[in-house]
């Protein structure tokens, strides 16, 4: 054998070995899944911890949890009696002289009056506002939970886009690379001249790309920062979906909406006891002072005592308290089928996440088995080109198609993840 061509052949050898060194080493890079220690594990649990916990802070809870404290202040004022009227008289006063000792009927007086509300429309209202309180820290458990999705779905479409972006600059890296391979077949003299101008308009494509995947991943920060006040680049937490027990109950939506039956059997409660009679009592002290009367003759001092008990009587109830009455039971039915609304949209809507995750699940299987191809392809061409007998283009047309998979199985994940963590937000969870 020619020398020359021995060592010429010697140095193609090594060449291909230190090329199929690199690739080896780039799929170790790409595929092998980060080492995380427990204490990386549970460090990473608390500061999810520490992010929900400022979703306490949300001004949408703060709102609640303030309305629910004045319900229950406005249940004990409820429960309490109006204030009494305290009176002060001069009566039958003369005005031309403003004397106390020259008219008969001319006295003072210092009443107080107490008005006592029927004890059933007290005892309704107080019941009213303490079931509204209820209500509304039913409303703050849902919200909550609502928020909590919003948090995890704004790191997980924030952790997707960060590898989006990482897997669109590797793409433009290879066509880089695929460029000069191009650029080294038409040197020796290959007519691929065409393949250049698509691969500029395919890295124009992928900066384009890169460009619109940044301004998303600024729009998620911004969301995520309008929810806990801070910006994090905390992984969003393992999920799996959470099973509905068949249970209506087991809705948030469906106990809020349950919780405005108790609301409105306290107004049927109300308008029953309003045709029962409210009372007052007011009691007065009159003085009278001794003088002499325009007839000459001297009247003596007097003191004297008077009581007075009123109370309702429902005269007009056919025009008043019966419609209020029947407009109260058609609130508590309206409630009653409100809860049955609720109940079949809160399931519909459950179930349509349930299977778009399972839609998600399947399309992430079927691109992992085609990627798996892939690589078999990818594989194929390495062995053809160590040959000598291939070509290097079709090796980095194939890298590059396994980002696009990679980029596509990180968007399907993305998905699974966000209507698992819809789906899971709508759930009382114990």
């Amino acid at each position: 054998m020619n020398p020359k061509l021995k060592f010429k052949t010697r140095k193609v050898t090594c060449c291909r070995a230190c090329f199929i060194t690199l690739v080896v080493t780039q799929l170790l890079v790409i595929y092998a899944p980060p080492a995380i220690s427990s204490d990386e594990i549970r460090h990473q649990t608390q500061d999810l911890s520490a992010i929900e916990a400022r979703l306490l802070t949300h001004p949408t809870l703060q709102h609640l949890k303030l309305r629910s404290t004045a319900m229950k202040a406005l249940a004990e004022a409820n429960s309490s009696l109006p204030d009494p009227i305290i009176s002060l008289g001069l009566n039958n006063v003369p005005i031309d002289t403003f004397a106390f000792d020259e008219f008969l009927p001319t006295h003072k007086s210092i009443g107080i009056q107490q008005s006592i509300p029927n004890s059933g429309i007290r005892r309704a209202r107080l019941q009213n506002a303490r079931e509204r309180s209820a209500s509304l820290e039913t409303a703050f458990e849902y919200e909550l939970s609502l928020l909590r999705a919003s948090l995890i779905i704004g790191l997980v479409e924030q952790a997707n886009l960060e590898r989006e972006i990482s897997l669109a600059r590797q793409r433009d890296r290879k066509y880089s690379e695929l460029q000069q391979v191009v650029r080294n077949e038409i040197n020796a003299g290959r007519a691929v001249v065409f393949r250049l101008a698509r691969i500029d308009i395919e890295r124009a494509d992928v900066a384009q790309e890169v460009v619109n995947l940044q301004a998303k991943l600024e729009s998620v920060k911004a969301k995520i920062n309008s929810l806990i006040e801070t910006e994090t680049d905390i992984a969003p937490p393992p999920l799996s979906l959470n099973e509905w027990d068949g249970d209506p109950l087991s809705f948030h939506s469906v106990r809020v909406a349950k919780a405005n039956i108790p609301i409105a059997e306290t107004r049927v409660s109300e308008a029953q006891a309003e045709n029962k009679p409210s009372w007052g009592v007011s009691l007065m002290y009159q003085q009278r002072q001794a003088g002499v009367g325009q007839s000459g003759l001297p009247f003596d001092g007097e003191d004297w005592f008077s009581g007075q008990v009123t109370f309702t009587v429902p005269i007009w109830a056919s025009k008043k308290q019966i419609p209020a009455l029947r407009a109260a039971i058609a609130e508590r039915t309206a409630a009653k089928m409100d809860v049955s609304s609720v109940a079949r949209a809160a399931e519909s809507e459950w179930r349509r996440l349930a299977a778009e995750g399972r839609a998600a699940e399947a399309n992430i299987v079927l691109l992992e088995k085609q990627l798996s191809a892939l690589e078999e392809q990818i594989a194929a061409s390495l062995t053809t080109y160590e040959s000598g007998t291939g070509d290097y283009a079709p090796i980095v047309d194939g890298e590059i198609t396994r980002l696009h998979f990679q980029s596509k199985i990180s968007r399907e994940i993305a998905r699974r993840n966000i209507v698992t963590a819809r789906a899971n937000s709508q759930l009382v969870t114990i």
